[in-house]
């Protein structure tokens, strides 16, 4: 009897598991909108998540997108745009995550 609880306790605890998982979602595409100084390409090498590609994809996590948006924030201060501002956006549809950077420059600042 008691073997059968343990059992019946098991299976419930992992079918409440499996449940709470869910399908992960695929990042499918990242847009970058408002870069006048600098190439897209500059504003991708510093981002984390990427999009997918035919070798590999990546899991949508809320946290990666935030901190890219800081990694951005600081890329532009250090090349003298104390002013910018970043905001983050996503797009989810069939498990598939389109994420947007909207990129406000501002003013360039240089010390002489």
């Amino acid at each position: 009897m008691i073997k059968l609880f343990k059992i019946l306790l098991t299976t419930v605890f992992v079918s409440i598991g499996l449940s709470q998982e869910g399908t992960p979602r695929t990042i499918n595409s990242v847009n970058i909108i408002g870069v006048e100084t600098f190439n897209v390409k500059q504003i991708r090498d510093v981002l984390r998540i990427h999009e997918a590609t035919f070798i590999s994809k990546m899991d949508y996590d809320r946290r990666l997108i935030k901190l890219d948006d800081i990694n951005i924030k600081t890329f532009y201060v250090s090349k003298g745009f104390l002013g910018v501002n970043v905001k983050d956006s996503v797009a989810i549809s069939n498990n598939l995550v389109d994420v947007y950077f909207i990129i406000s420059e501002g003013k360039r600042y240089y010390i002489r």
